[in-house]
């Protein structure tokens, strides 16, 4: 790791599987219902994941930073860009989960109470692709420290 790096690809990794089983025990505890706090659970975990791939990849953490900030979207984009793909087991569906959050969770809405319609990914899908992301990047991230 550079003197000037705040974390590694695994510690980055790990960040984003436990935001994951926080989002598993959240959900377990309101099933039928979609609970914001899940959401943004999910969504952090999803974000740095996938931070976690572009690290492992040589995308700066200062880029990370400045550039993709809590773009799930441009996240994505450039993960796919990069090959995450021969990583992980994801399907269309399970990329329209993270592009459907993008903007809401960019903009904070599952953290801040605003009035109006949100919207709301299918929740099986948001769990299976947190969970198929973290599985799948795993290894390389242990490989890069």
């Amino acid at each position: 790791m550079a003197a000037n790096e705040e974390t590694t690809p695994y510690g980055m990794w790990r960040y984003g599987n436990d935001y994951r089983m926080a989002a598993v025990y959240v959900l377990a505890q309101y099933p039928d219902q979609p609970f914001v706090p899940y959401l943004s659970l999910l969504g952090q975990s999803i974000e740095l994941s996938l931070k976690a791939f572009l690290l492992a990849k040589g995308i700066t953490i200062n880029e990370l930073k400045n550039k993709y900030r809590h773009n799930l979207k441009a996240l994505v984009e450039e993960a796919q860009r990069l090959g995450i793909e021969s990583h992980v087991k994801v399907t269309k569906a399970h990329w329209a989960v993270i592009m459907l959050m993008s903007d809401e969770y960019k903009s904070k809405r599952y953290h801040y109470i605003r009035t109006g319609m949100m919207m709301v990914p299918d929740l099986r899908l948001g769990h299976e692709v947190a969970e198929y992301l973290c599985e799948g990047i795993e290894p390389i991230c242990k490989e890069c420290g």
